[in-house]
């Protein structure tokens, strides 16, 4: 029997390796022997694909540049930083207010 993880694009090798086992166990800890709570799953799902899209992309010690909201942007740093990297945080809302002031001023 195959986990049902849906997939929208196909998936690297080695994030298919990273996320499978998890999402796998997953789906059985809270849909089938109900172990987990409801409210925990949408977390810990994000937690499996933020941990296997890093793991997919970064090598040890690289560096990235994570442009997300505060929130999003620490779960990531998290990630890379468990991972060995470095990462570069910047709010995309300040980066935002910073792009259009500077487009207002270029137009004007």
């Amino acid at each position: 029997m195959r986990c049902p993880v849906p997939r929208s694009r196909p998936a690297s090798r080695r994030a298919r390796a990273a996320i499978s086992p998890q999402a796998c166990s997953a789906f059985a800890r809270g849909g089938v022997l109900g172990l987990a709570d409801d409210r925990d799953a949408a977390s810990f799902a994000s937690g499996l694909l933020i941990g296997a899209d890093v793991a997919a992309r970064i090598g040890d010690g690289a560096t990235v540049h994570v442009l997300a909201d505060p929130a999003l942007g620490g779960l990531y740093a998290a990630a890379i930083a468990q991972l060995g990297g470095t990462a570069h945080r910047i709010d995309s809302h300040a980066a935002f207010i910073a792009g259009i002031i500077q487009l207002w001023t270029l137009a004007s």
